[in-house]
Formats: structure tokens, sequence, C-alpha cells
């Protein structure tokens, strides 16, 4: 600022030295790894059963779930590639019709 011009009312220059930036960089940092140690030291229960037969029935249940599921996908997959086939041969007729005009 030059000299003998004064400063606008109410307003204050904030000066950050050296020591304060590392203080504000070090607390940074501290924050961020505590919370990156609160989120680690969380755990979740595994889910196990202690009873095999238990385990052996969800395990059923769930590989029947997934069949299903495949199965469907498997339909749909043939639905789609027939009519991808239909268009093919549809394409292929046009763009024959075309060439022979």
């Amino acid at each position: 600022m030059e000299p003998g011009r004064k400063r606008s009312s109410g307003t204050k220059r904030k000066i950050f030295t050296i020591p304060k930036i590392t203080a504000y960089t070090a607390a940074a940092a501290a924050a961020i790894t505590l919370l990156y140690l609160i989120d680690i030291g969380e755990t979740k229960p595994r889910e196990t059963f202690s009873d095999p037969k238990v385990a052996a029935v969800h395990i059923d249940e769930t590989l029947a779930l997934f069949a299903e599921a495949l199965n469907c996908g498997i339909e749909k997959e043939k639905e789609v590639t027939a009519q991808i086939g239909s268009l093919q041969a549809a394409i292929g007729n046009r763009m024959s019709e075309d060439i022979f005009k």
C-alpha cells in the first residue's frame, strides 16, 4: 500500500506466515488421518452360520435364485439374437434390392 493512502474502514488484511500455513496444513493432515483411521476401525460382522444345515439351505436358495436369473438372461439373449438375425436379413434384402435397381 502506498504511503499516505488510508485503508477503507472495516477491512483488515490477513497475514499468513510460514508457521501459520504449516500449522494449518498439519491440522488438516491430522484430521484426514483421523477420519481415515476411524473409518478403518469399524468392521462389519461377517455373516456366518453355526449350523451347516442352515447354511446349506441358504446356499441352495441363493443358487436357485442365481440360476433363475441366469436362465432368464439366456432366454432374453436368444430373443435378441433372433431379432438381430431378422434385422440383418431384412437389411441384406433391402441392400440387394437397391444394388440391382
